[in-house]
């Protein structure tokens, strides 16, 4: 045990095992009730949907194929789908390991170790997708619930970035006396402008954004 604690804390071994340990006493303070375990979740799709349709010349940039590139390696990675630190601890528990054996077989070389370094994360990452792949669908199956239950439809928002038909806005809701910010577009030949309200008609699911129309008080 002293021989493993040891080695832990050698050469390239370093970096894996802070991040092991980061990773413990996240769950530790999960487990206590200190953290929520979504405390540091991820969802970029409302993100990409909003670059793609608010400003159309981020992709000429090569902003937006950025955004769509990272975006597709989170949904490969599973990390869109699972908690990022659910994804972490396998990620962690597989580089160290893989750091820990294969640095001592390369005699606790340090240049050996850096070469090492950047494989180990290729191979720590896909560790982490395999192990996490059979959690998508519960976890998937339970952003669908919440979702379902902190659905705006109905509810009157306040514009925070003006919108049209065409182009996606940004509003704030209180749902259970929390603000929240939604996206939106607008009803066919509406439009909205900062610190207007709008009522909330429908949900598109498959863009992640909602249909309001111009309310009055």
């Amino acid at each position: 045990m002293k021989e493993i604690i040891e080695l832990s804390f050698e050469g390239m071994n370093y970096p894996f095992t802070i991040l092991l340990v980061l990773i413990l006493l996240y769950w530790v303070t999960v487990i206590v009730g200190v953290l929520d375990m979504d405390f540091l979740d991820i969802d970029l799709d409302a993100d990409v949907e909003l670059n793609a349709d608010v400003d159309t010349s981020v992709e000429a940039d090569g902003g937006f194929g950025d955004m769509m590139f990272l975006n597709n390696i989170l949904e490969f990675l599973n990390i869109k789908y699972v908690p990022l630190m659910f994804f972490l601890s396998f990620f962690a528990l597989s580089g160290w390991f893989i750091s820990i054996i294969g640095n001592r077989i390369l005699g606790d070389n340090f240049l050996l170790g850096l070469v090492l370094f950047i494989p180990n994360i290729i191979v720590s990452a896909i560790v982490g997708k395999l192990f996490t792949q059979p959690f998508v669908k519960v976890f998937k199956k339970m952003k669908l619930e919440e979702k379902e239950l902190r659905n705006a439809v109905g509810k009157i928002v306040t514009v925070t970035l003006g919108a049209d038909d065409e182009r996606v806005g940004q509003g704030k809701i209180e749902i259970d006396q929390v603000p929240e910010l939604i996206m939106f577009k607008c009803t066919s030949g509406a439009s909205l402008e900062k610190g207007e309200k709008a009522l909330v008609l429908e949900l598109i699911e498959t863009k992640n954004y909602y249909i309001v129309e111009p309310y009055l008080d």
